[in-house]
């Protein structure tokens, strides 16, 4: 679905071949992968919980009604289409890449980096998952946050030994994200997280 013309941003996701009504704000997708990779959430519920936590409906009904004897798929087809902003996109895909970022420990630059550019105080302002992909995307070179991503993605190995390697290396250091796991850990927790 394209932004410029959809008419719109989505408040309801085709499940079933049924729209079901989604909490489709920015808090409401962070609260859900906050929930994904808390230890303190036993794995054999982060499905049914992150499922519970995305739709405003009973989905596990509307399954039973529709006569799907295995939900798990589509269910994660759309919660994994929703949260990749209308592309479709595997849960494996989503998590495999190295992530520049983490939403909790990025969370000051983030916030600066909207104010800064935007004049939109995240704390206040309620938005659309949407919309907040597409500024997040499109912040600009000359905030604190996209700095920090641009030390974290650069290419130590393009440069020549000596003090810019080193220098690099020490800003790597300094904005190194903590430890969360290798990617394919991250993919399968994100996998359980929104398969029954």
């Amino acid at each position: 679905m394209n932004l410029l013309y959809c008419g719109g941003l989505p408040e309801r996701v085709a499940v079933f071949g049924v729209p079901v009504p989604v909490r489709w704000s920015y808090r409401d997708v962070m609260r859900l992968f906050e929930m994904a990779k808390d230890p303190g959430v036993p794995d054999a519920v982060k499905g049914a919980l992150a499922v519970r936590m995305f739709f405003r409906e009973d989905v596990f009904r509307l399954a039973a009604e529709r006569g799907s004897t295995d939900p798990g798929e589509e269910i994660t087809r759309a919660v994994v289409s929703f949260i990749s902003g209308g592309r479709e996109e595997s849960a494996a895909d989503a998590a495999s890449a190295q992530p520049l970022f983490d939403f909790d420990f990025d969370a000051e630059l983030i916030y600066g980096a909207f104010i800064q550019t935007y004049g939109i105080d995240l704390a206040e302002q309620e938005l659309h998952w949407w919309k907040f992909r597409a500024l997040l995307r499109s912040l600009p070179a000359e905030t604190e946050f996209m700095r920090v991503l641009a030390v974290r993605s650069g290419d130590i190995s393009s440069l020549p030994e000596g003090e810019e390697r080193a220098r690099l290396r020490r800003l790597r250091a300094k904005f190194a994200l903590p430890a969360r796991g290798t990617a394919e850990e991250r993919a399968r927790l994100f996998g359980r997280a929104v398969k029954l």
